[in-house]
């Protein structure tokens, strides 16, 4: 009986697929060093700078030359006004 459950849980893991590890897309590392530096400098060496990678990645998709319908630009997609 035991033997019988080995062999069914082995045949079960045979055909699992490996995890996959998310990547980030290729368009952001050229902006990770800078983004990780900013992020500390304003926020300091805890800064979460995967949580302002999630918003560019929202925002823009890492096209800094995108400009959204409302006047919207940059990576960020920040307001002209804001930015200044």
């Amino acid at each position: 009986m035991k033997l019988a459950l080995i062999i069914a849980a082995l045949a079960l893991l045979a055909g699992c697929q490996p995890a996959w590890a998310w990547q980030p897309p290729a368009a952001a590392e050229r902006y990770q060093r800078e983004l990780t530096r900013v992020v500390q400098q304003t926020w300091g060496l805890d800064g979460n700078v995967a949580v302002h990678a999630a918003q560019i990645q929202q925002e823009s998709g890492w096209r800094p030359d995108v400009d959204s319908h409302a006047g919207a630009q940059g990576l960020a997609q920040f307001m002209p006004s804001t930015s200044a």
